[in-house]
């Protein structure tokens, strides 16, 4: 058993189905997901969902073939604005979230519970967005799709469907304790018959199509419970869902909080601003920034940032 595995936390397992039906991740995350959380008071609603982005932008990371990023966002106009989520080719991963307080509260509950059909009701008319921003290439990819589903697992589900051409099913569950917030997720998506050129009539037509039903199947009767768990280690949990058809695991991946601001970052971006921008930011002599990822507090003083010119203050 890979030692980066030892905590049983804060992982991505890339593994693939014998049958050759499909091929998936298996993430288990605490105290990164934690640090991300921590850092603001979200509401319960807000925090449970922004984990499930977390979740997924963590299944989503073996896209990365070089250094760069991965970014996740859903917009909507309604209770949540918006949840952004960016995890980077090495596992440092940060978000944060924007949010209506007052509709918030309006709701039936504002408690976070696991797959709840919610989605409709916070992100009406929503968006979802996925940039893939890598080394060595002059543009990231980005796909923009409607938010289609109940849930976020739904959702993303129904981005692979549209913008991929390619089935996946995913599982997410989170819970919030007096230990913290963790989360689990599984994804499977369906494998490509590499070679094979099906023509009418063709039963192993049939056949590849009962490998990928099974899989889905074994796939679902994971619970919350063996996601969430701290003591069920990936290989066994894997196997148990698995094991008659035969699973083959990767080498792992490992996962923690890591926001990309700096001093010099901010500086370099307010150096950019228009002047009435900077202004708004002002405070007596300084220009004070906040981080919407960290909440980590920036100050500098005015004549860092604008050049000296003819404009006055």
């Amino acid at each position: 058993m890979s030692d980066i595995m030892s905590g049983l936390d804060d992982f991505v397992q890339p593994f693939q189905v014998e049958s050759r039906s499909a091929q998936g991740r298996l993430v288990k995350i605490g105290p990164a997901l934690d640090a991300v959380l921590s850092a603001h008071n979200y509401p319960s609603i807000v925090a449970g969902l922004l984990s499930e982005i977390v979740v997924v932008g963590a299944m989503l990371s073996g896209t990365l073939k070089k250094a760069g990023v991965l970014s996740i966002q859903i917009r909507g106009g309604a209770a949540i604005n918006l949840l952004v989520v960016d995890v980077t080719h090495d596992g440092g991963i940060r978000g944060y979230a924007r949010f209506d307080e007052t509709k918030i509260k309006s709701l039936n509950s504002d408690r976070y519970v696991a797959d709840k059909p919610i989605v409709p009701v916070l992100f009406p008319n929503g968006k979802l967005t996925l940039t893939l921003t890598e080394e060595g290439k002059k543009s990231p990819y980005q796909g923009v799709v409607p938010l289609e589903g109940k849930t976020i697992g739904d959702c993303i589900a129904a981005y692979f469907s549209r913008s991929v051409q390619s089935e996946a099913v995913f599982k997410i569950g989170v819970d919030n304790s007096d230990l913290g917030w963790r989360a689990g997720g599984l994804m499977i998506q369906r494998l490509a018959q590499k070679g094979f050129q099906p023509q009418s009539g063709d039963e192993r037509i049939i056949d590849v199509n009962e490998k990928w039903n099974r899989a889905v199947i074994l796939m679902k009767s994971c619970s919350n419970t063996e996601l969430l768990s701290k003591t069920l280690h990936p290989h066994e949990l894997l196997y148990r869902l698995f094991n008659e058809d035969g699973v083959r695991v990767f080498h792992p991946e490992t996962l923690h909080m890591k926001c990309r601001c700096s001093q010099e970052k901010v500086k370099n971006v307010l150096s950019n601003f228009p002047h009435s921008e900077i202004k708004k930011m002002k405070n007596g002599r300084f220009v004070m920034v906040t981080c919407e990822f960290c909440n980590c507090e920036y100050k500098f003083l005015l004549d860092d940032i604008i050049k000296i010119d003819n404009n006055t203050y």
